[in-house]
């Protein structure tokens, strides 16, 4: 009784506030004493490239530059920052994606502060601020798709909770100016539009959101279709892919094995959106689900069928399926941050400040360990379709 009282009582949201504190602040120590991957080493370099001849010229002559406009002018800021500071442009660049992670921390709060009660958001709170895949991509790998969930979060946030179309439409506006990939989202902020009124203020939304494109567009749209609407990353020992792998390094199998990673690597992002658009047509006219259920179906979707795959993608499903549930949340946030740091480790070049240099495909041990959050992926997908999902779940 005296446990249940203390649980219940007003010292829990506070303490459990200040323990995701410390995990948030936690992050400002992995970043100050990590360079982190490739991705960061490329952004320095691109930051100098940037600050001398633009972002139109970036497009046009450095193809490895497949980022929409303004990260590539973040970067040039993140220079300047540590020029001013004497900080390393490593922990400069990391500070806006560790920014997202309390931004998502705090939406997280709210939203099922709202739900339940303070113990619920703080909880909440806390469970997102510690789950080590965010963590990891935002204080250690160095690049900016943690900033981007954030943003996806954000969206289904202002629309399911103060019903303000225009402004989840700026904000999912906002995570696409970060990375392409929560352009997902769109038919997902589309179905749950009460009426054409609303999915009127959502396009808006997501117009003004896409004013930083038009320069490019209009001078370097050839040279941002090939490096940025076009990418594909490596198809590399994750989901799909890795079981392709494992069978082209088969004598027997390796002709079939070859062929059927031809093909999937050509249909493989029409499956993504395929299911995306399927779930969410199928949402709309059972009249079932929120838009965080369908944002992290709409994730997963993409982590379960994408033929290009980098670790810092496990991110983008952490925040909304954590606005789902907590469970779900809590289960994938540490399967996935137990993958990723053993592809780090594995690529660890015995640095320090700590690095690591990716040199080809995950090694054998951490691809397996990926096997889990992968899996985790497809059975909350069967989950989903399973039955109707509640509108949320501790």
């Amino acid at each position: 009784m005296e446990s249940a009282r203390w649980l219940s009582g007003r010292q829990s949201p506070a303490l459990l506030l200040a323990l995701g504190a410390v995990g948030l602040a936690a992050r400002l120590e992995i970043a100050a004493h990590s360079t982190g991957t490739n991705d960061i080493v490329s952004w320095g370099v691109f930051s100098q490239l940037i600050a001398d001849h633009g972002v139109d010229w970036m497009y046009e002559w450095v193809p490895l530059f497949n980022h929409p406009p303004l990260m590539g002018w973040w970067s040039v800021v993140a220079q300047h920052l540590a020029n001013a500071s004497g900080w390393r442009f490593e922990f400069c660049f990391k500070l806006l994606p560790m920014a997202g992670d309390v931004a998502a921390a705090a939406v997280l709060w709210s939203l099922w502060q709202r739900r339940g009660n303070a113990v619920t958001g703080a909880l909440a709170f806390a469970l997102f601020a510690w789950n080590p895949d965010s963590m990891l991509i935002s204080a250690y790998h160095g690049n900016t798709d943690a900033l981007a969930a954030m943003f996806a979060l954000l969206a289904c946030f202002l629309l399911e909770e103060y019903s303000a179309p225009f402004a989840a439409g700026l904000a999912l506006g906002a995570a696409i100016n970060v990375k392409l990939i929560p352009v997902l989202l769109v038919p997902v902020l589309a179905v749950r539009a009460k009426d054409l009124r609303a999915l009127l203020r959502v396009a808006a939304g997501l117009a003004l959101g896409a004013v930083p494109f038009v320069p490019i567009l209009l001078s370097s749209f050839e040279a941002f279709q090939r490096n940025a609407i076009a990418y594909n990353s490596n198809f590399d020992n994750w989901g799909l892919a890795f079981f392709v792998r494992q069978g082209q390094a088969s004598d027997g199998l390796q002709d079939v094995f070859t062929a059927l990673r031809q093909v999937f690597a050509i249909i493989g992002r029409d499956l993504v959106i395929g299911g995306v658009l399927i779930a969410c047509a199928l949402a709309r006219l059972r009249k079932i689900g929120d838009a965080y259920q369908l944002a992290a179906i709409a994730f997963a979707t993409f982590l379960v069928l994408t033929p290009g795959f980098g670790v810092q993608y496990t991110v983008y499903v952490v925040p909304v399926l954590f606005a789902v549930s907590l469970g779900w949340g809590t289960a994938y946030g540490w399967a996935a941050g137990a993958f990723i740091f053993a592809v780090y480790f594995s690529f660890w070049n015995g640095a320090l400040p700590l690095e690591s240099i990716f040199r080809g495909p995950f090694p054998l041990p951490s691809a397996l360990v990926g096997l889990v959050p992968w899996a985790l992926l497809i059975a909350f997908l069967f989950s989903s379709a399973r039955r109707v999902q509640p509108r949320h779940s501790a």
